[in-house]
């Protein structure tokens, strides 16, 4: 694309190499040598030329390359859209280690695109519509800095925010962030997301830190989010005193729907709508299928929004508001009507440690209940959020078809979970006993007839709880794995899913080869005496790991 004043012009470069013509006589074979910087199956996976950014001087006609070998320029969102800076760019590099914990490290720079200039930083950062600053966050200190690009002055821009919560996950040690909401004109302030509020920060650390929502998210239970209302959803820099729309997340009640503030007043948001319907939830898992939903779109010169709405009863349709309190429908397409549907239950309760925990009852609309019914407990990390979600029937390919099996006579639950770091498989097991427990209470569930279904992740702790639980008489594992050893040893860098994720365990495979063994279901394979179906495709990657388990039950 060009730049903002037209002058240069940036574009893609592709590495010109020999081709080489081997031997008619040479033995085809790969070779795989310790000091590769990239696996031989790396190498093979990507056998292509490398490409490079490079920018054109159009009043000189010079080509000059801003990236090398393994980088990734990024001139933040608004520069493709030929706005704001465009001067200056974050590199991301990938260096390839094999002697260190793992294969792949990430240095970062910033990367003058007028001339050669570039500039090691420390951290992976975020850069200013204007090319003014870069955000970042640093996990130590916990805390939000501004690095100012002209003088290379860092300041820590919310040390006197106490008591935050930056990250979105209540009931984990894994550590992320929810990240930027926006920037204000000027690169004047910077909007950023704690678990439920927004907070607006000074980058020059001049002013006092303002949680523009004014704490109503914390304590109403709420997650708030700025709707990105126009395509392509890259919002411009705001006003200091413009009117945003905020989509709505009731954590609790799992009610969604829209709120509005104005900048720079001193006023907590005001409500437009809450109900029982999905508009659109951010940060959905999305688990169980169906959409997550979307921003409302608004016209560009009035004050009308086009939505689409759902719910557990009532399928995807969109609608017509001017107010974002009252909505025409526009479609009204229900093929659920004509079927034994479901409705869903928000279930609340407390694991043995204390842990509040919820979950999503899924019952059939022609439910008896002075029958007993089978449960199948379907989990990943966190479904509950899933409430209001229309789900249509879908081919099972590792999720569950849950509006099919309950149109069939079952019920469907679909617990939240809870991570312990170094632990996760003693929670995982901790939290579908205590949701079991709490199922069987209903006088129209039949406790001995209790199922569990995983996939992927999911499917990991179906072999954990298969083996240290009793209480379930089915269970089905999609593509899981049962030993993290095997895992933590295979391509596609496992060991960092384990060391620097929500399954986090301190420490690396020799530093901690007890929580290894302890949270891999194939060490307590002798334990495991529930029927088990073990789901893979033929060429799914994770079919030798589900293999292992398959092979010590068959024992």
């Amino acid at each position: 694309h060009f730049s903002n004043i037209g002058s240069r012009l940036f574009i893609r470069l592709q590495e010109k190499k020999e081709v080489l013509t081997p031997s008619k006589d040479a033995v085809n074979l790969n070779v795989w040598h310790y000091r590769d910087e990239k696996l031989q199956s790396q190498q093979l996976l990507n056998p292509g030329l490398a490409e490079y950014v490079g920018i054109v001087d159009l009043n000189t006609g010079k080509v000059s390359r801003l990236t090398q070998d393994n980088e990734y320029l990024d001139l933040g969102q608004y520069a493709s859209l030929g706005k704001g800076n465009d001067e200056w760019g974050l590199i991301q590099r990938m260096t390839f280690q094999p002697n260190v914990e793992f294969n792949v490290k990430y240095e970062y720079f910033l990367q003058s695109t007028t001339n050669d200039r570039r500039i090691k930083i420390d951290h992976k950062s975020y850069i200013s519509p204007e090319g003014k600053y870069l955000i970042y966050f640093d996990t130590a200190m916990n805390c939000y800095f501004s690095y100012e690009i002209k003088t290379r002055l860092v300041r820590n821009i919310s040390s006197s925010i106490k008591s935050v919560d930056w990250s979105p996950y209540p009931y984990s040690d894994y550590v992320i962030q929810r990240g930027i909401a926006g920037w204000l004109k000027s690169d004047a302030a910077v909007l950023i997301y704690d678990r439920n509020d927004i907070w607006q920060l000074d980058p020059a650390a001049q002013k006092a830190p303002v949680n523009v929502t004014r704490g109503y998210g914390r304590q109403n239970n709420i997650r708030f989010n700025i709707t990105q209302q126009e395509y392509p959803h890259v919002p411009e820099p705001f006003n200091a005193n413009e009117q945003l729309v905020l989509m709505a997340f009731n954590k609790k009640t799992k009610d969604n729907g829209f709120y509005r503030i104005r900048l720079g007043k001193n006023a907590v948001p005001e409500l437009l709508t809450m109900g029982p319907y999905t508009y659109h939830i951010y940060d959905l898992t999305n688990e169980a299928g169906g959409s997550a939903g979307t921003d409302p779109l608004k016209a560009k010169y009035a004050e009308a929004y086009i939505v689409h709405r759902q719910s557990a009863r009532e399928s995807i349709n969109f609608f017509f508001t001017k107010d974002l309190k009252q909505f025409l429908p526009l479609s009204a397409v229900y093929p659920e009507k004509n079927y034994n549907w479901y409705t869903t239950e928000l279930h609340t309760w407390k694991t043995a440690e204390d842990v509040e925990l919820q979950g999503v009852l899924y019952k059939p609309d022609n439910l008896d209940t002075t029958k007993k019914y089978p449960v199948i407990f379907y989990f990943y990390n966190s479904l509950s959020d899933d409430l209001n979600l229309y789900l249509p029937p879908m081919p099972s390919g590792g999720a569950l078809n849950i509006s099919w099996f309950v149109s069939q006579g079952y019920l469907v639950f679909t617990p939240d979970l809870f991570f312990r770091r170094g632990e996760w498989s003693k929670s995982a097991v901790m939290a579908l006993e205590s949701a079991a427990k709490h199922l069987s209470a209903l006088p129209y569930v039949n406790s001995k007839k209790l199922g569990i279904q995983g996939s992927s992740h999911g499917g990991d702790m179906v072999f954990d709880v298969a083996a240290n639980s009793k209480l379930f008489a089915a269970a089905c594992s999609v593509t899981g794995s049962a030993n993290l050893i095997t895992q933590y040893q295979s391509i596609g860098n496992s060991g960092e899913v384990f060391e620097f994720s929500v399954r986090e365990i301190p420490g690396n495979l020799w530093q901690s080869l007890d929580k290894y063994i302890k949270n891999s279901a194939v060490f307590q394979a002798d334990r495991t005496t529930t029927p088990m179906l073990i789901m893979n495709g033929r060429k799914d990657d994770r079919f030798r790991l589900s293999l292992e388990m398959f092979l010590d039950l068959r024992r």
